[in-house]
C-alpha cells in the first residue's frame, strides 16, 4: 500500500507491506488489530488541486502472490508438476495478483498486463474497472492529520494503544527540511527490462535478484528493507511475469545502509529465468548481471535521476556468485566519463572478440548492447551529497590551487544541499578565513559565501533552521580573528551601496552581527582586551557610514533603486542589532548615531519607514534601559514625529 502519484506515474511513498496467510490471517503478530500506517511528509501543494496544476494522488493497494508460477486447485494440486507447498530446495515466487486504488474494488492482474499498466488502466476508466470485479476488494478507513498531532503522536506514541504500526515516508525531502529530521535512505526502483530471447523459442519468465556487494564481492547483509516491520534481509526478488521478455516490474526498494559502507559498496542485479516446471526451475542460472556502484569516483553519491546499468550474459557453466572481476568494466555510461575506470564499452568488446564478430568463448561477462534494464534511484540523506561543489570545499586544504573556484560555486549551491550541511559548510568558510596561508584576496569571497548562505536561512522555507544557526554560533563557533575582516567587509559594501550584494549584506545583518561579536568576546578571552580601541574605532566607522548613506542623493550615475533598497534594509534591520551591540559598544555612542542617522533622513524620502525605525528604537533596551540615551533620543524622535503629524494644507 503506497501513495501514487497518476500524473508522473510513480509512488512517492514507502510502502506498508500486510502478510496474509492463505487462512486470511496477518502473519505478524504486532498487527493483529492494527493494520494501521501513517504517509507523512506531505504539504498541502502535494495533496490539494491548485488552479495551475491538478493533483492526482491516489491510495494504491497492490496484491503480491507468494508461491508457484501458476495457482494450483486442491483437486489438481497432487497432479501437478509444480506442489504449492514450499520446499526447502525450491525459491518461492513473487506473482502479480492485482490492484485496488481508493475508489475502486480489487481489480484481478492477467497475463498480459503489468502491475503498472493495470493501475493506470484502473485510474484512466475507473468505472470499468468497478465492473470487472464487485466481489473483491478492501476496506479501508483514511485520516488526515495535521503535522503538529502527526508530531504528538510520534513524540508520544507510548501513550497511544493504537498507535500506527507503521509511518511510510515520502520518497524525498519533505518541502519544509526540518533541522531534526536525520535521514539517510535510498531508494532503488526497478523500472523495467528489455531482454532479447535469442534462441529461445518463448520468452522467459524474468526474475531480478538485488543485492549490495562490497569491493571484495561479498554481500553486505541486512540492508534491504523488506516489510514494515522493520526487518531487514541480504536480497530482493522482484516479481515475475509470466513469459515477458519486457517486463515493467515498477517495484520500489529501501536501502538501509551505514554511511562508512556506501564508498566501497555496489548494487549487484542478476536476471535469471524462472521456470514454471519444479524440477527445471532448480537448475536455472542466472542468465545475466548488471551493478552500479552507490558513489561515483569525485566521491559524491548517485544523483536522483533513471539509470540503465549494463547488461552482461553469463557463461553458466563458469558462473561463480563470489565472482568481482566484472568490477573492472563500467557500470553504466556515467562510469565511462572518468579517467579511472578500466575499461570503456569498445575496449570490452574488443576483448570479447577475436577477428570475427563473434564473442570469445572464454569470457564469463559478455556485454549485451541489445538488452536494457532501468532503474531509477532517489537518494534522500542528510549525511550523502550529490553535489561535487560541496565536497570540493569540504576538502578545500587538499586543493587550495583552486580555492577561488571552490568558494565561487559555494552560490552555486541549492539551499537544500546548505541546510544539510550547514555545520560543515561555515567550519570550512572560517577554516578558510582562520588559515594564515589564505590570501586576503579571497576575504570577501567568503564573506559573499557567508551572506549567500545567511540568504538563505532568511526564507520560509529555512526559517526552521535560524534556530541551528543560533545554535551554531553560540557552541560551535570557534573564528576569534574574524571579527574585523567581517566588519571591513561590511563596510565596503556600504561604501558601494548600488550593487545589489550591497542590499543582501544589509539584510543579513542581524546574523552578521552575532558572528561579529562571537568572534570578539572568543577573543578577549584567549587575549584579553587587546586591541579594542581597534575594535571600537572600525565599529563607529561601520555606523557612521550608515547615517552618511541616508543623506545621499540619488543620480543618474548610480543605480538609484538598489541605493533606495539599501536605505531601507538599514532602516529595518540597524534596529534589530542594537540589543546585541549594547554587549560590546558604548551604549552613548550608539545612541549618538541613532540620532544621526534619523536627522539624515530627508524629510520627503522613507517617511513610513523612518517611523517603523524610530519605533524599533523606542522598543529598544537603549530606550528603555539607559535614561540617558533616552533623553538624547527623545527630542530627535519628537521632532520627527511632528513632522509627521502635520497635515499637508
Amino acid at each position: 500500500m503506497a501513495i501514487y502519484d497518476a500524473g508522473n506515474h510513480r509512488f512517492i511513498t514507502e510502502n506498508y507491506i500486510v502478510k496474509w496467510e492463505k487462512t486470511g490471517f496477518v502473519r505478524e503478530v504486532e498487527k493483529i488489530n492494527n493494520i494501521r500506517v501513517v504517509f507523512t511528509d506531505f504539504s498541502a501543494n502535494d495533496l490539494f488541486k491548485s488552479n495551475s496544476n491538478s493533483k492526482q494522488l491516489y491510495l494504491v493497494c497492490q496484491v503480491i502472490r507468494v508461491g508457484t508460477m501458476h495457482i494450483v486447485d486442491n483437486d489438481r494440486m497432487r497432479k501437478a508438476n509444480y506442489s504449492m507447498m514450499k520446499k526447502p530446495d525450491v525459491e518461492e515466487l513473487k506473482r502479480p495478483c492485482g490492484v485496488a486504488e481508493i475508489f475502486v474494488p480489487l481489480v484481478v492482474y492477467s497475463e498480459r498486463d503489468s502491475l503498472d499498466s493495470l493501475l493506470r488502466k484502473v485510474i484512466r476508466d475507473p468505472k470499468d474497472a468497478k465492473d470487472i470485479c464487485k466481489t473483491q476488494g478492501f476496506i479501508i478507513s483514511i485520516l488526515l492529520f495535521a503535522s503538529y498531532k502527526m508530531q504528538l503522536l510520534d513524540k508520544y506514541r507510548m501513550y497511544y494503544a493504537q498507535y500506527p504500526s507503521y509511518i511510510a515516508r515520502k520518497i524525498g525531502f519533505r518541502d519544509i527540511i526540518l533541522p531534526e529530521d536525520v535521514r539517510n535512505d535510498l531508494y532503488i526502483t526497478l523500472v523495467s527490462g528489455e531482454f532479447h530471447k535469442g534462441s529461445k523459442k518463448s520468452e522467459r519468465n524474468i526474475e531480478v535478484t538485488m543485492k549490495i556487494v562490497d569491493e571484495n564481492g561479498l554481500v553486505i547483509g541486512d540492508c534491504l528493507a523488506v516489510d514494515s516491520h522493520n526487518s531487514t534481509d541480504s536480497l530482493y526478488r522482484s516479481v515475475v511475469y509470466y513469459h515477458e521478455d519486457k517486463p515493467k516490474w515498477m517495484e520500489t526498494v529501501k536501502i538501509l545502509l551505514p554511511i562508512e559502507k556506501f564508498p566501497e559498496a555496489h548494487l549487484k542485479f542478476t536476471f535469471k529465468h524462472r521456470s514454471s516446471n519444479e524440477n527445471k526451475d532448480k537448475n536455472e542460472k542466472p542468465f545475466a548481471i548488471a551493478f552500479i556502484r552507490l558513489m561515483n569516483p569525485d566521491e559524491t553519491t548517485l544523483s536522483n535521476k533513471i539509470y540503465n546499468p549494463f547488461i552482461y550474459k553469463i557463461d553458466s557453466k563458469k558462473f561463480n556468485e563470489n565472482d568481482k572481476t566484472y568490477l573492472s568494466y563500467p557500470s553504466c555510461k556515467n562510469d565511462l566519463k572518468h579517467s579511472n575506470v578500466n575499461n570503456s564499452i569498445e575496449s570490452l568488446r574488443q576483448q570479447q572478440t577475436s577477428g570475427t564478430n563473434k564473442p570469445k568463448i572464454s569470457m564469463m561477462y559478455v556485454h549485451s548492447p541489445r538488452d536494457i534494464f532501468t532503474i531509477s534511484v532517489v537518494v534522500c540523506s542528510t549525511k550523502l551529497t550529490q553535489n561535487f561543489q560541496i565536497l570540493s570545499l569540504l576538502g578545500w586544504k587538499e586543493n587550495k590551487i583552486s580555492l577561488n573556484e571552490i568558494l565561487n560555486n559555494v552560490q552555486k549551491l541549492e539551499g537544500s544541499e546548505i541546510m544539510k550541511f550547514l555545520y560543515d559548510v561555515l567550519n570550512a568558510l572560517f577554516e578558510i578565513w582562520m588559515d594564515p596561508c589564505t590570501h586576503s584576496d579571497h576575504d570577501r569571497q567568503v564573506f559573499d559565501a557567508l551572506i549567500y548562505i545567511i540568504k538563505h536561512l532568511l526564507q520560509d522555507k529555512y526559517i526552521h533552521f535560524q534556530e541551528i544557526l543560533d545554535e551554531y554560533i553560540e557552541n560551535h563557533f570557534s573564528a576569534t580573528l574574524i571579527h574585523m575582516k567581517l566588519i571591513e567587509s561590511f563596510k565596503y559594501y556600504i561604501e558601494n551601496p548600488d550593487s545589489m550584494a550591497s542590499y543582501h549584506t544589509v539584510t543579513c545583518m542581524e546574523f552578521i552581527f552575532k558572528f561579529i561579536i562571537r568572534s570578539r568576546n572568543l577573543y578577549v578571552i584567549l587575549n584579553g582586551d587587546k586591541n579594542r580601541d581597534e575594535f571600537e574605532t572600525a565599529l563607529e566607522d561601520l555606523f557612521e557610514l550608515f547615517t552618511r548613506l541616508m543623506d545621499i542623493t540619488e543620480t543618474k550615475e548610480i543605480n538609484s533603486e538598489n541605493i533606495i533598497k539599501v536605505k531601507l534594509g538599514i532602516l529595518k534591520y540597524f534596529p534589530k542589532i542594537i540589543k546585541n551591540v549594547l554587549t560590546i559598544f558604548d551604549e552613548r555612542k550608539l545612541a549618538n548615531k541613532m540620532i544621526k542617522l534619523i536627522k539624515n533622513i530627508p524629510c520627503t524620502e522613507l517617511s513610513v519607514q523612518k517611523l517603523s525605525c524610530i519605533h524599533e528604537i523606542v522598543e529598544s533596551e537603549l530606550y528603555s534601559d539607559y535614561p540617558e540615551c533616552r533623553r538624547k533620543l527623545v527630542p530627535t524622535i519628537n521632532v520627527h514625529l511632528q513632522t509627521a503629524l502635520v497635515i499637508p494644507s
